[in-house]
């Protein structure tokens, strides 16, 4: 798989992409929706319990959850929690 660079520096590939994927999205949303953390975090175990307890697997689970962390600090301060009121 080709390393491509989005918003995490350095570059890193995984064998787990699946397991990547679902903690990334896991740790954003969570953080954007806290009411919503339990069914969030079950979808995401259940993902990393099919996944198998593998090294690759949580490797790219610790990789997504990185990755999900500076998307979150990158954009914390672009404005998109803003109030906009209404015309």
């Amino acid at each position: 798989m080709p390393c491509r660079r989005f918003r995490v520096s350095p570059c890193w590939t995984t064998e787990a992409p699946e397991a990547a994927a679902s903690a990334a999205a896991r740790t954003g949303l969570v953080a954007l929706f806290p009411s919503q953390a339990a069914p969030l975090e079950a979808r995401h175990a259940a993902l990393l319990a099919r996944l198998g307890d593998q090294p690759q697997v949580r490797q790219g689970n610790a990789w997504g959850e990185q990755v999900g962390l500076a998307i979150l600090a990158e954009r914390a301060k672009d404005g998109y929690d803003a109030v906009t009121p209404p015309p």
